[in-house]
């Protein structure tokens, strides 16, 4: 919808294209795509009646939601790099490439729930460069983010929040999101810690592995410790298991393993 083209390479997982905003001038160009007309939506939009319409009320057909929260948009649109650099040089361009991805968020809920006509209950803010021991400190999370993310809930009113980098130093202030009712923990985050912090409070969470180590592998002493954490925690297998996986055989070891360390069939 935005204009970033996907970069494939067979094999690899799809990856982002070149940067479409250089700088403010490219930013102030940018308009907020209409969820109806942008893009590949009026193709996927017609698929979505088609298939709707075959399927007679058999199965629930909708087009997914938005996955990417305002820091992982912008990273999109900007480039990886160029935001960990603007966060150091002008942070203030960080901050207008947000409210850009959160007008577009705006949008893109409002045309979804025209769309299916219904609610979109739940906004998923996947923001997957975010790691606060390498690319955002604490005191930055806390002042640029949480605000954003507090804007969020304010619109969307429920928040499932994630990120695959390390952000246990910053679960205090997730945890004082407003309406956050899931937690997806990313693959370094210490499971327990958050456990401990989540507790009594509502949120649901469960973790997000490590692939390579824990699901595309052999090393079953690998999966065992992750599965004893995950019973610790009071966790269940995350579902991303399956799709994450390199094949179907990987996919469902883990939850083999996960069986034979709960003790349950």
């Amino acid at each position: 919808m935005l204009g970033v083209m996907r970069r494939w390479k067979e094999g690899e997982t799809p990856s982002y294209g070149l940067p479409i905003i250089e700088t403010r001038e490219d930013l102030k160009k940018q308009v907020v795509p209409d969820f109806f007309k942008a893009g590949f939506m009026p193709k996927l939009i017609e698929d979505y009646h088609r298939i709707k319409e075959n399927l007679k009320g058999r199965l629930e057909v909708c087009i997914r939601k938005s996955v990417q929260g305002p820091f992982q948009t912008s990273t999109g649109l900007h480039g990886q790099e160029n935001v960990f650099m603007d966060m150091l040089t002008d942070i203030d361009f960080v901050q207008e490439l947000m409210e850009f991805a959160f007008l577009f968020h705006k949008e893109y809920v409002r045309g979804w729930e025209k769309l299916h006509a219904r609610d979109y209950v739940r906004f998923n803010i996947g923001d997957d460069d975010i790691d606060t021991r390498s690319t955002i400190s604490p005191p930055t999370f806390r002042n640029m983010m949480m605000p954003m993310y507090k804007r969020y809930s304010e619109r969307f009113n429920v928040i499932h929040w994630h990120s695959c980098g390390n952000t246990d130093d910053v679960f205090q202030d997730i945890a004082s999101i407003p309406g956050l009712e899931i937690l997806e923990i990313g693959p370094y985050d210490d499971t327990i810690a958050a456990a401990r912090i989540f507790k009594g409070n509502g949120v649901k969470f469960y973790k997000c592995p490590n692939v390579p180590l824990v699901v595309n592998t052999t090393d079953k002493d690998a999966q065992i410790r992750f599965c004893e954490e995950m019973l610790q925690a009071g966790e269940l297998v995350p579902p991303k298991t399956l799709f994450e996986a390199e094949d179907i055989d990987h996919g469902l070891n883990l939850p083999k393993v996960f069986r034979e360390v709960s003790g349950k069939s």
